[in-house]
């Protein structure tokens, strides 16, 4: 099981993507959780929907509730795949729930870029949820650093710096993989 930690913008996605490309596997968004809970309520998904409903939740039920409604179907997932990508981890918290999930096959990958870059690939992206103005962008990172997001980063078990091509990026996912199935403990970069 692979957590992917980070901000908006930052490459998870790719990420993901690249993951799967060379295990079998699938993925459990925890924006999932959040999306159903606005559907419910009949909210449209937007940038701000999207943070006030996570806040809510993370309000009422604490700061790993997103972590603990995904449990169950993450152990479904691991029944039926060899690889599950959870995207996106937000705090120290929700990584203390996984790793409770799935002790010895948990491991937390920080995606991270500078806060330019991030903005550009947002405002380039087009998904609702997406921001086309600084101001929003800035707004998103302090909801979500609010979260905690700084610290399960800190506390990630391996970092990629998505700054530069495709390519780049690959041969990045490609030693983390190596890494992964050498067994590694600590982390790396």
């Amino acid at each position: 099981m692979i957590g992917l930690a980070g901000l908006g913008g930052a490459g998870k996605g790719e990420v993901k993507e690249l993951l799967l490309a060379h295990r079998r596997g699938t993925t459990i968004h925890l924006r999932t959780i959040v999306e159903e809970e606005l559907a419910r309520a009949g909210r449209p998904v937007t940038n701000q929907s999207l943070r006030e409903e996570a806040t809510r939740l993370r309000e009422l039920e604490g700061p790993a509730a997103l972590a603990r409604r995904a449990s169950p179907k993450v152990l479904a997932a691991l029944d039926a795949y060899a690889t599950v990508v959870v995207d996106s981890i937000k705090s120290a918290d929700e990584t203390r729930v996984f790793r409770a999930t799935v002790p010895a096959r948990f491991v937390v990958l920080a995606v991270l870029a500078r806060p330019e870059l991030r903005f550009e690939r947002l405002a380039a992206r087009g998904l609702p949820w997406d921001m086309h103005d600084r101001a929003s962008f800035d707004w998103r990172d302090q909801v979500e650093s609010g979260w905690g997001t700084g610290d399960a980063v800190a506390q990630a078990d391996y970092r990629i710096v998505n700054e530069g091509s495709r390519e780049e990026l690959a041969a990045k996912v490609q030693a983390f993989l190596a890494w992964l199935d050498r067994g590694e403990s600590t982390g790396g970069t």
